[in-house]
């Protein structure tokens, strides 16, 4: 019995000495594959899944367990699986692992912002100017065919209107900031006491000198020709030297407003007289040397195309909340009558003839929240005449002034077209002096119908296009006795009525702010 009782430990003993061995062997193959799985991050994982090597097996420590009967295992050897069926845990890679393994993100360097002064004169940029947009002062050539001299303040119109250059002009960038355009002339006019016939071209070169963020210089220099007749008693020609420079302040690139001095030479002049009948009698010199002219004046110049990167005005953003402009800055056709005065018909972008109801003008409206608009536009200006001497002197002068009030409404159609219908009223004074005490004076009160369209170019920027018609409601003149022949008044009536109908088709430029 004692002996049967030995044989049972030696054989318990020997069975839990190969469980023992079984679990080691285990541990020992294992925490290896785990240092390496932590070691290569998510390598570890894809070992894992290959099934583990078969591990030897024990030798039989004697032969009493090999031959022994078979007896039940203890609970505790029952809980361990086999080697073959164990695994370690699936261990996930830390977080800084995973991110690494992804590729990084691609750094662009940041885009360097360009200033707007060096934006409106890029390559490729089209500019749209009207220089004498606001005349501050003039001296010199009453214009490019004329014998007179005059000193201007302001824009007095008629004939003192300043030539060259012409109300618009056209310059296209053709390198970084290096400009070259052109500005046409043209003016044919029909009327009972005769026509004017005036054609030429003007073109230059500038260079645009960065300032400052916003601030530019631009200086430019040219040629103008212009021949026709001024009169119905001469044909004329003449080339002039135009040398100007404008300092301009643009808040986006797109526009810019622009002011500055400018110089007109004479090159060349010649005339001839179409009352001799025979052109025998040759080209025939003036009657006084030509004058040049110097002047200040402030002006409006636009991107006709927009910068790529900049973001255009869209339909949905509604109507703007200020429009400011130069209206009636390139006349198209002029047609006008009156007590007083001659019936006239002028075609072409010159305007040597204009009156006040056609005049040039600048304008400022604001927008409402029900689209309609309203501002009023005005003109002013000083003009003294001499047919004698450049800086002229016991000569008559004239001063007029004009405001016209408005109602419209601006109606948006797309994203570069609006409609601008208005109607107001345009209220004129005219005054004109001579040194012998001849003078006069003169009233006009109108009413204006216009129907615009405005074509929006670029951000901010518009052309407006279309016809005004002015209807006269009162007007007077009072004045001395003038003779019938002075060309200065034209009337020797001391007080009569003194009215326009007149009607124009005409563009200009707005700014939509």
């Amino acid at each position: 019995m004692a002996s049967a009782h030995e044989g049972c430990r030696e054989d318990c003993g020997v069975r839990a000495l190969g469980i023992a061995g079984s679990v080691v062997a285990m541990l020992f193959v294992s925490q290896p594959t785990l240092a390496a799985d932590e070691a290569s991050g998510g390598a570890g994982a894809s070992q894992l899944d290959e099934p583990p090597e078969p591990e030897p097996e024990a030798p039989p420590t004697s032969d009493v367990s090999s031959s022994s009967p078979s007896s039940e295992e203890p609970e505790s050897a029952k809980s361990v699986p086999p080697p073959s069926e164990a695994r370690p845990a699936e261990v996930s890679p830390p977080p800084n692992v995973a991110q690494s393994r992804t590729a990084p993100p691609v750094v662009r360097p940041p885009t360097e912002a360009v200033a707007p002064s060096r934006v409106f004169a890029r390559s490729g940029a089209w500019l749209a100017s009207v220089d004498d947009a606001l005349p501050l002062f003039g001296l010199g050539a009453a214009s490019s065919l004329s014998a007179w001299s005059t000193l201007r303040i302001g824009d007095p119109g008629g004939m003192n209107h300043l030539v060259p250059p012409r109300p618009v002009a056209i310059d296209a960038a053709i390198g970084d900031r290096l400009t070259a355009g052109f500005s046409p002339v043209l003016e044919q006019t029909v009327s009972s006491d005769g026509g004017i016939h005036i054609g030429g071209l003007a073109v230059r070169a500038g260079y645009v000198f960065s300032l400052g963020e916003r601030v530019f210089l631009w200086p430019r220099a040219g040629l103008s020709y212009v021949e026709g007749v001024p009169d119905e008693r001469t044909f004329e020609h003449r080339l002039d030297l135009v040398v100007d420079g404008r300092v301009g302040w643009t808040p986006r690139g797109t526009w810019a407003l622009t002011v500055g001095p400018s110089l007109l030479l004479p090159l060349a002049v010649g005339k001839r007289n179409l009352n001799m009948g025979s052109a025998a009698w040759g080209p025939q010199p003036p009657h006084v040397d030509p004058f040049p002219r110097i002047g200040l004046s402030a002006g409006l110049t636009v991107r006709l195309d927009d910068e790529p990167t900049s973001p255009r005005a869209s339909a949905s953003e509604g109507p703007p909340r200020f429009l400011l402009g130069i209206e009636r800055a390139v006349p198209l056709l002029r047609v006008w009558s009156g007590d007083g005065a001659d019936a006239r018909i002028d075609v072409g972008t010159t305007d040597s003839t204009n009156r006040f109801p056609v005049m040039p003008r600048a304008a400022f409206d604001v927008v409402t929240q029900n689209k309609v608009t309203i501002g009023a536009a005005a003109s002013a200006g000083y003009v003294r005449t001499s047919s004698y001497s450049f800086f002229p002197s016991n000569a008559p002068d004239a001063f007029v002034m004009g405001a016209a009030p408005r109602l419209g409404g601006f109606f948006r159609q797309s994203e570069h077209l609006a409609f601008w219908p208005r109607v107001g009223l345009t209220c004129v004074y005219a005054s004109a002096s001579r040194p012998d005490g001849i003078s006069s004076k003169t009233f006009h009160l109108g009413a204006d119908l216009d129907a615009f369209v405005v074509a929006i170019v670029a951000r901010d920027v518009g052309i407006t296009v279309g016809p005004s018609l002015a209807l006269p409601l009162a007007g007077s003149r009072r004045g001395s006795p003038l003779p019938a022949e002075s060309p200065y008044i034209g009337t020797g009536l001391v007080t009569a009525d003194y009215s326009f109908l007149a009607f124009s088709i005409s563009a200009g430029l707005v700014l939509l702010l």
